[in-house]
């Protein structure tokens, strides 16, 4: 599902390309709760930022951060992906999910379809493993346990460990019988 952030501001007779304040994230997550609630486990969203220059912190949090955390309930069960983002808008949302983490001891990281400035197809603080994971998975689509234990040269107990941190925040499929592939 594609979930175009522009079209649904204008749906919503709110102005762009500007998406600023805290009550139009609201109105704008509230319109796209009602799309994520018709969509299967395992779908991948992506949200397409294509016309908007700039999303503040109080947008980021009242869109954004709902949109991550709804990913993650057992339930709901799907993957969120970026595109088409200012660089601006990168930085605001670097900036935010650092803030959320510091605060509430929960990592917030987000895919990304574009590359982003800091090299890498996610917004976010990751650990060098799983930045290098996440980079393997990109290019080989998929991998087993062992063939990450092997490309990283750590312990098969670390590397579970560190794939199912990557799967609870949804930057991973667990394909059964430990495979794993990239969104």
């Amino acid at each position: 599902m594609v979930i175009k952030i522009h079209k649904t501001a204008d749906d919503l007779k709110i102005s762009t390309p500007d998406l600023i304040a805290r009550a139009n994230g609201r109105m704008i997550y509230e319109r796209v709760k009602k799309q994520l609630h018709r969509i299967d486990s395992g779908e991948t969203v992506i949200i397409d930022f294509d016309g908007i220059k700039v999303i503040d912190s109080s947008f980021i949090d009242e869109f954004l951060v709902k949109v991550i955390m709804e990913s993650t309930v057992k339930d709901s069960g799907f993957f969120v992906k970026l595109r088409n983002l200012s660089q601006s808008s990168e930085l605001n949302i670097d900036s935010v999910f650092h803030t959320y983490s510091a605060y509430n001891n929960n990592k917030l990281v987000i895919l990304t379809e574009d590359l982003c400035s800091n090299n890498n197809f996610f917004i976010g603080h990751l650990k060098n493993t799983s930045r290098d994971i996440l980079h393997y998975l990109r290019l080989n689509r998929s991998g087993s346990i062992p063939d990450i234990v092997e490309f990283t040269g750590l312990g098969e107990d670390e590397i579970k460990k560190t794939m199912e941190e990557l799967r609870e925040m949804r930057l991973v499929r667990d394909e059964n019988g430990g495979y794993y592939s990239g969104v």
